[in-house]
């Protein structure tokens, strides 16, 4: 069940490394300033930062104070991220915000549509192509400079997460015997938390550029979604459907995955068969 749960935690990646990740790529900088004596003569006053006066809203608006100014990277809350790439550092504050709740808000709404297509054309199609299409959602975020380009990827992301969390969780799930389900999901969720400290420790002590960590975490989403290529559908749902030439091919690939061999019972095949759910 190893590769099953590697694919769990792959797909989690992507709410890991990116999702949860957004206040990271939107943080403003601190700046660093060189002070004019007065605007007129240009004397040089300091080179010290003064709070007061070297501040975003004073540097965009030009202050005749201000002789030059840099983000000050020593200080580990200035990050290399979308304030740079997307150029948004005299823009205005709800153009950092729209970037997430477009996503959050799209993936509620696919929300009303994706869960119950997952029950009757199955989740394997469903979480796959959400998975492909987000990877190469995620890589147009890598490589991307305009605002509203990632605008609409972001509205893009948010349609797909309906079939990779929604979809996927129980998809995932459902290899799975229920004694084990407790302890999948703290798994997934704790990757999460783990994240967040990984975050922090990250710009505390090594770099940053918050652009590393979005290629590592698509990195585990790459190699995801090709293990993911390979998954049959789920089990249970074939089960339900009565679907037993494709459940027999599923259980015996995941048999195969284990090392074990099945055993199988007429009886039982004829019993899936008769108790099938008709759509």
């Amino acid at each position: 069940m190893l590769v099953y749960l590697a694919i769990g935690i792959g797909s989690n990646a992507i709410r890991s490394y990116f999702v949860h990740f957004i206040p990271f790529l939107i943080q403003k900088q601190v700046y660093s300033c060189v002070l004019t004596q007065d605007a007129s003569s240009g004397a040089v006053l300091s080179t010290v930062d003064e709070g007061e006066v070297c501040t975003r809203e004073n540097i965009c608006d030009g202050d005749p104070r201000i002789a030059s100014w840099d983000i000050d990277y020593s200080d580990n809350r200035s990050l290399h991220n979308w304030q740079q790439q997307l150029d948004l550092m005299c823009e205005p504050d709800w153009k950092g915000g729209l970037l997430g709740s477009c996503l959050y808000l799209f993936w509620c709404l696919n929300l009303l549509i994706v869960p119950r297509q997952a029950d009757k054309v199955g989740r394997r199609w469903l979480f796959t192509v959400s998975r492909i299409c987000e990877t190469g959602l995620y890589l147009a975020v890598l490589l991307v400079r305009s605002y509203w380009a990632m605008v609409g990827i972001m509205i893009a992301l948010g349609l797909c997460a309906a079939g990779r969390v929604n979809v996927g969780t129980v998809y995932v799930t459902e290899w799975f015997p229920r004694k084990n389900h407790v302890a999948l999901h703290m798994l997934f969720a704790g990757e999460v938390a783990l994240g967040y400290i990984g975050f922090a420790l990250y710009f505390w002590f090594i770099g940053n550029n918050a652009m590393n960590v979005s290629i590592f975490g698509y990195s585990l989403c790459v190699i995801s979604v090709l293990v993911t290529l390979g998954m049959p559908e789920s089990p249970r749902l074939l089960v339900a459907k009565g679907r037993v030439a494709e459940f027999q091919n599923a259980i015996n690939r995941m048999a195969w995955v284990n090392r074990k061999t099945v055993v199988w019972k007429e009886e039982e095949l004829r019993w899936i068969e008769q108790n099938a759910k008709v759509d």
